[in-house]
């Protein structure tokens, strides 16, 4: 079976001089079906209006789809792609040189995509997931995504398929598998109650003195490992009830991955030798080579149902904050 997937930087050029990052572009090949997936942002704000994108390869420039961009972003997902012929252009993946939007005569966005230089290959990955890390940026920089708006994403399926979102990404037995614990098979090493879905508690919300009591009453509660761990289920939106210095983390590409994915974050409060201390996590698989990326993004630690966390255990990628 060929396997193959690419997440790539979009760079924003003006006069051909390159400007800046313009979202990315990723790619997921199983066999003969592609999902393509284009995020834009980073543009201007007046920048509302119709673009057509152009994938380039095997000598020729042909339309793939029309993105329609909202005050300098826009989203769209391609589910079930023909890979030797997408978005009936009469290219094939294997042969796909870049991908090139022109926003208007003086300014386009482009991504150099690379040909297929062998198939066959299973799990084959030029840039690990979550980034697309061009040589320039230092490991600390973070890439510049933002959210899109649930309205400006399109989904477009060829071949009528219900499908339910792309952002839930398929993998093989021999790839890692990032899926939500309601919506797969138990990863290794976590108990069959785990595959139910989290309670939520309702509660009424009196006030209080103390920041954090008040967020325990204002949030839901969330209890994943089907134990005594209880922690509140927050979203991107949300860092405003944090130091404006957390604000930032709003455009994280890794906490963002896993927000799309699982559709919650979590708070977390821990009493460690009479330190009271303070987390965000985010929803995830434990693999070496995500643990690697999440410690590039700045989240130091990871927990699971058991400690330590074997491969493929469903848990929480975790950075300490303050509140």
């Amino acid at each position: 079976m060929f396997y193959d997937r690419r997440i790539k930087y979009l760079d924003y050029l003006v006069k051909g001089e390159r400007c800046g990052n313009a979202g990315f572009i990723k790619f997921e090949v199983r066999d003969t079906v592609c999902n393509i997936t284009i995020n834009v942002n980073g543009l201007r704000t007046t920048d509302s209006l119709s673009v057509k994108v152009w994938l380039v390869g095997a000598g020729q420039e042909r339309e793939l789809c029309i993105l329609e961009l909202l005050q300098g972003k826009g989203m769209m997902q391609l589910l079930r792609q023909n890979a030797k012929n997408l978005g009936s252009t009469g290219i094939a993946y294997e042969n796909l040189e870049a991908v090139r939007i022109p926003v208007s005569a003086e300014r386009e966005i482009i991504g150099v995509i690379g040909t297929v230089e062998s198939v066959g290959q299973v799990d084959r990955e030029e840039v690990p997931i979550y980034t697309a890390v061009p040589a320039e940026v230092t490991a600390a920089a973070e890439p510049e995504t933002e959210v899109v708006p649930e309205e400006l994403i399109v989904h477009i399926q060829e071949d009528s398929i219900n499908e339910q979102s792309v952002s839930l990404i398929e993998r093989d037995e021999k790839t890692e598998k990032p899926t939500a614990p309601a919506e797969r098979e138990a990863p290794v090493r976590q108990p069959e109650e785990c595959k139910e879905p989290a309670v939520y508690k309702e509660k009424k919300i009196p006030l209080c003195d103390n920041k954090w009591k008040q967020l325990w009453e204002i949030y839901p509660h969330i209890t994943p490992f089907r134990d005594e761990r209880e922690y509140l289920s927050v979203g991107p939106n949300d860092f405003v009830i944090l130091p404006e210095k957390y604000f930032r983390m709003a455009n994280n590409s890794f906490l963002l991955h896993g927000y799309y994915n699982y559709k919650h974050l979590v708070l977390k409060k821990l009493e460690y030798r009479g330190e009271t201390r303070y987390y965000i996590g985010v929803p995830g698989n434990f693999y070496d080579r995500e643990k690697q990326v999440a410690l590039m993004f700045g989240f130091e630690s990871f927990e699971s149902l058991e400690e330590p966390a074997g491969i493929g255990d469903y848990g929480y990628y975790l950075m300490r904050i303050e509140l």
